[in-house]
């Protein structure tokens, strides 16, 4: 069976941002969500959920966004 909504990255990007851009937080980190899942070490989008999600209270989940990207860019040595 197929999936009713597929995976389409660029798709799923442009609208994360376009509502992230508009302040539509909650449609954002949905968005940002679902890309994690297929990709969880996307440090970009990790950083760009992580404080949207500690500004609508999840701070646990945002700490654990924070933590996962940075030890992504030390791993690629592109810490900054």
């Amino acid at each position: 069976m197929a999936d009713a909504h597929p995976y389409d990255r660029r798709q799923l990007i442009a609208e994360a941002h376009r509502a992230r851009n508009h302040g539509r937080d909650r449609q954002a980190i949905a968005l940002y969500r679902r890309i994690l899942i297929e990709e969880p070490r996307n440090t970009e989008l990790a950083l760009r959920a992580a404080p949207l999600l500690a500004y609508r209270g999840a701070s646990f989940e945002a700490w654990q966004l924070f933590r996962i990207a940075s030890t992504e860019l030390i791993r690629s040595r592109r810490a900054e």
